[in-house]
């Protein structure tokens, strides 16, 4: 649980500093029926396909996936 907290913090504050600079970054995606696609790569375990929902307000992980990577 700390973990994600720490990981949250700094993404959060590394977001804030970026946005500062104005640097602009570009993520690939894909569209399947109306849901925003990305690929991203959490820890050494290979890229998983997550859905971006920009209308929530909390994160989802399935179980299969939180004990491959011993969330």
């Amino acid at each position: 649980m700390k973990k994600n907290l720490i990981l949250i913090t700094g993404l959060l504050a590394i977001n804030t500093i970026f946005a500062q600079k104005k640097l602009r970054y570009e993520i690939p995606f894909t569209m399947d029926r109306n849901l925003i696609l990305i690929n991203a790569e959490i820890s050494q375990h290979g890229k998983q396909r997550f859905i971006f929902d920009t209308g929530t307000e909390s994160i989802m992980l399935s179980n299969t996936l939180t004990k491959t990577i011993n969330f």
